[in-house]
């Protein structure tokens, strides 16, 4: 069923119109009357424009990140230690796939990452540059780019340039409305690997 969207126990369901959402819902039901599945009504949500799904905004036009989530890491204050900057890093990096460039703007802010341990309390020390990159990922996040919904059958191309220090790479699809952006993806070569929790 390709116009469902399974993830544990929530299941997204995209239709282009009213008569096909009520198709689709049938067969969907069918299935799960057929395998034993119970739904909470009070938990499902029906024949809805814009659905919030897996900390994701859901349109017709396409995904983004939630409005509220992204308020929360714009009103996020400036981490004193190395613990609270992982646990900030970690929040942008949940929206990363939105963010062209990311690894880049980041890159200043993992440097303080570098032989830290799980839980460190270390106190960050900010020079301007770290500073402006901080406000840079809150910034980049509220100017978010939508992503649209895949097209099986538009034709699609990976844009990839890289250099001694970094990658990146945009997933584009190609429709009769131009090429559309799917998602990014940023690396630094040199990446700092630090459990964050």
């Amino acid at each position: 069923m390709d116009f469902c969207v399974p993830y544990f126990h929530d299941v997204l369901v995209a239709s282009e119109d009213e008569d096909q959402h009520l198709s689709h819902l049938r067969q969907v039901f069918q299935l799960f009357e057929e395998y034993g599945v119970v739904l909470n009504a009070s938990k499902c949500v029906l024949g809805e424009t814009s659905v919030k799904f897996l900390g994701h905004l859901v349109t017709a036009e396409g995904i983004s990140p939630l409005p509220e989530k992204v308020t929360a890491i714009t009103n996020f204050p400036k981490p004193e230690t190395v613990k609270e900057l992982c646990r900030f890093l970690a929040i942008c990096n949940f929206y990363r796939r939105f963010i062209p460039h990311a690894a880049r703007t980041q890159a200043v802010l993992n440097n303080y990452l570098k032989g830290a341990k799980k839980n460190d309390w270390t106190p960050i020390l900010w020079a301007d540059e770290s500073a402006a990159a901080f406000q840079k990922c809150k910034k980049d996040l509220t100017e978010a780019t939508v992503l649209y919904h895949p097209s099986a059958d538009a034709s699609l191309a990976i844009v990839v340039d890289a250099s001694d220090t970094a990658v990146g790479a945009a997933l584009h699809q190609q429709t009769s409305k131009g090429w559309q952006p799917l998602a990014f993806f940023s690396n630094i070569s040199s990446t700092v690997e630090v459990q964050c929790v």
